[in-house]
């Protein structure tokens, strides 16, 4: 289902849905890979897939850091912000207040060893390589698991 943004936000959100939909395909070969590990083909395509992933939202963070220097995208971090857009604590665009959805990593989280799991289950690929792995917001705002 395709995320609407307002018309301040309209190039963001077409980056937004690049993210989103390179994220989809890679879960998906992760699923086939762990459903079917002796496919030889899918070793290639899942690094394809991650790398794209990568690339997708490395540029979505980009231009969410750049909206953020800008203006055209408002953190919350100061009181006098968190009056204007109503106590909203999600980024918002400056010019309408809407309210600019995360991606979420949901299909990852960590486990108390610290490893990365895929849907609850060890990676078949190094964690290093995904971009669950990074931090999504580390300079733009504070993490809150794997988001941006």
């Amino acid at each position: 289902m395709p995320v609407n943004f307002c018309e301040h936000l309209e190039s963001y959100g077409v980056a937004y849905g690049r993210a989103r939909a390179s994220y989809r395909h890679c879960v998906h070969l992760l699923e086939t890979c762990l459903e079917e590990p002796q496919n030889s083909a899918l070793p290639t395509n899942l690094a394809a897939s991650l790398q794209e992933w990568l690339t997708e939202t490395g540029t979505l963070r980009q231009q969410f850091k750049l909206l953020v220097d800008e203006g055209t995208i408002v953190l919350a971090r100061n009181p006098e912000a968190e009056r204007k857009f109503q106590g909203k604590r999600f980024p918002v665009c400056g010019a309408c207040a809407f309210q600019v959805p995360r991606l979420e990593f949901s299909d990852f989280r960590w486990d108390e060893s610290g490893e990365l799991l895929f849907q609850d289950r060890p990676l078949p690929v190094p964690a290093s390589q995904t971009p669950a792995s990074q931090t999504p917001e580390a300079d733009a705002v504070p993490a809150s698991g794997a988001t941006i």
